[in-house]
């Protein structure tokens, strides 16, 4: 026989597909005490399902003639890696074992059979493998932002702040996202205030009337539960009643400091004079005529604008009462 190369680990290491179970496998092939050992284990199963065998080289011998043509298990893990390689491997599982086969280019026996029973399951490691699943998934919803819990005491820190945004880095990201979006790194953003609810009242009439024709402008939310979003764009509100595009338009949430877009600027805002700052044509995010004091304002994001968490703008809250909203002109210096 050919005597065989030098492999590291994952060089006998192999993916296979039963499509009769829709399952995939990964097999590993190893030297260990000149035993073959081959330990075939199921993707994504938890526990962890393990199939196990270790052959000498005698045990192959019994199982067929042709393992005599080797002298020795490393040749038998490069013969084998060159079949699993060529795909000349047959593979079916059969309750608790799996067979596998192949045929020989030579005419010394049809097929070779290796049969790998399923290993026992170990009661401590079934426990082990559902904490790092559990783990796994918390760190995947944690990067996600779906958990949509924001500590209490977080919240109402929110609320007991008289101005939405809590500090300077609060601030800065915020300035920074404008001036990233105006392509205007280098510069800085003066902010002038606007219109505040709790100091101008939840009339819509009087938010068109302190923020149209003002150029860019930020707007900040704060439902009564504590949870803060945003939106900017570069276009005036003018009360012209339909929806405006605006390319660099964004919305954002404080809580999870992430932005969202719309796919191409279209449908950034409706500037009906009726409502109050809203944003994209599903009404992500829409503030009703006096918002502060009824629950027909509501978030129904991600629609226009892109995202992956649902309502987060909101705290998960499809209507809201408003607590605080303050909207500012923007200039770029």
């Amino acid at each position: 026989m050919e005597a065989p190369k030098t492999a590291n680990e994952k060089d006998n290491e192999f993916k296979i597909k039963d499509n009769e179970e829709d399952t995939s496998y990964t097999i590993s092939l190893s030297n260990i005490e000149n035993n073959l050992n081959i330990n075939i284990s199921e993707d994504f199963s938890v526990p962890s399902i393990n199939y196990v065998a270790k052959f000498t080289l005698n045990d192959l011998v019994k199982q067929s003639r042709y393992f005599k043509l080797f002298e020795s298990i490393d040749e038998v893990i490069h013969e084998l890696r060159n079949l699993f390689s060529e795909k000349k491997i047959k593979f079916k599982k059969q309750r608790s074992l799996i067979l596998i086969s192949f045929s020989l280019p030579l005419k010394i026996v049809e097929e070779v059979f290796l049969t790998i029973p399923q290993a026992e399951i170990d009661s401590k490691k079934i426990i082990t493998d559902l904490c790092v699943t559990v783990n796994e998934l918390r760190k995947q919803i944690k990067s996600l932002g779906l958990s949509g819990k924001i500590s209490e005491e977080q919240l109402a820190k929110n609320l007991q702040s008289n101005e939405i945004l809590l500090n300077e880095d609060e601030k800065k990201m915020v300035c920074d996202w404008i001036l990233k979006q105006m392509k205007s790194e280098n510069k800085k953003v003066q902010m002038t205030l606007l219109y505040k609810l709790t100091r101008d009242g939840d009339s819509c009439g009087t938010f068109h009337n302190k923020c149209n024709n003002q150029g860019y402008t930020l707007t900040l939310i704060r439902n009564v539960k504590g949870y803060r979003c945003g939106g900017f764009i570069s276009k005036n509100w003018t009360s012209c009643g339909g929806y405006v595009s605006d390319p660099n338009g964004f919305l954002f949430s404080l809580e999870y400091k992430e932005q969202y877009f719309t796919m191409d600027g279209t449908n950034a805002f409706n500037d009906n004079s009726g409502n109050g700052p809203t944003f994209g044509n599903g009404y992500d995010m829409y503030i009703a005529n006096s918002c502060s004091q009824n629950l027909s304002s509501y978030c129904n994001f991600p629609y226009a604008y892109g995202g992956i968490k649902a309502r987060c703008l909101s705290g998960g809250y499809y209507n809201f009462k408003v607590n605080e909203i303050e909207v500012f002109k923007i200039n770029i210096i």
